[in-house]
């Protein structure tokens, strides 16, 4: 799967070509795409929300998650399900996490203290910690808990600036996330 500025594409080995992922709009720049669990292919979008296509019924569309949303709300930088199958989004209004099972959404911003509202990227540790690089430093947030810890360049971080679909895990659980100034 390619996320473009023109939609969702899926390489076909036998006429060499990407084709258009069925159920996604052509109209819209791709920000980050998520298999779940079950299969479903999400992507976030820049300003035009949240849609999902399910392969094993053809089923598609826009999840409507939030009531407010604006462009902020609708521009997902990043999807991440976690084990009981919430989705959380790294947005430009906040971290959000919508629980599937009762269509609730949580939303985390510099009102609960977030360092920012602009999310980059999301990536979990061993211990079911959220790390969330912001505008203005890296998180760690408890989703049991709620509890939210910032670390900043006066922690060792060489800026406060992340960067857009910046990060990494590898096999050993080392995070890479990516800055402006660097990693």
């Amino acid at each position: 799967l390619v996320g473009t500025a023109n939609g969702m594409y899926v390489y076909n080995e036998v006429s060499d070509q990407f084709e258009p992922v069925p159920g996604f709009p052509s109209n819209v720049r791709i920000q980050s795409i998520l298999e779940d669990h079950s299969g479903v292919i999400w992507a976030g979008t820049f300003n035009k929300g949240l849609f999902y296509y399910n392969p094993a019924d053809k089923t598609h569309g826009k999840l409507q998650y939030d009531t407010l949303m604006t462009n902020n709300d609708n521009t997902i930088n990043d999807i991440y399900e976690d084990g009981e199958h919430n989705l959380w989004l790294a947005t430009q209004a906040g971290l959000k996490k919508y629980d599937r099972k009762s269509g609730s959404i949580l939303r985390y911003t510099v009102k609960n203290g977030m360092p920012g509202n602009i999310t980059f990227r999301i990536l979990p540790d061993e211990f079911n910690n959220l790390w969330v690089s912001t505008t203005n430093g890296l998180v760690r947030l408890n989703p049991s808990t709620h509890e939210i810890k910032v670390y900043k360049k006066e922690h060792g971080i060489i800026t406060n600036q992340f960067n857009y679909n910046s990060s990494w895990k590898d096999k050993e659980g080392v995070m890479y996330f990516g800055m402006v100034k660097g990693m």
